[in-house]
């Protein structure tokens, strides 16, 4: 996703990722919350996948999109990952815990205490 792209360590990357996004979107906040579910199973895959670079740049994703997009990203986001930490596919639930963490990391302490019972089990 081009979105993703444009949280990539690699200057010139996310450099390049960006300018086209600005070029192609409008409103951002509004196309992130609309492509929120395929996007959270893009990340969701690049959590699973045994490249720590991949692994890297979701994380990534996570903290930018919670940290921008919180009140729009966190409602449709955190559940999609709490979902996955229950998957028989071990990789997807390390994806989904690693995820999660991000998350916490991400949100505002405000933020936190609407999603803290579903995730401290």
């Amino acid at each position: 996703s081009l979105y993703i792209l444009k949280t990539d360590m690699h200057n010139k990357i996310s450099h390049s990722a960006n300018q086209i996004w600005k070029s192609l979107i409008e409103n951002t906040p509004k196309t992130v919350k609309e492509i929120a579910p395929v996007l959270t199973e893009v990340l969701l895959e690049l959590l699973s996948h045994p490249s720590t670079l991949k692994r890297d740049l979701a994380s990534n994703s996570i903290y930018t999109l919670l940290g921008k997009y919180c009140d729009r990203i966190a409602p449709l986001l955190i559940p999609q990952l709490l979902q996955a930490s229950g998957a028989d596919d071990p990789d997807v639930v390390e994806g989904a815990c690693v995820g999660v963490k991000e998350a916490i990391e991400s949100l505002p302490p405000k933020s936190f205490g609407q999603y803290a019972e579903d995730i401290v089990v």
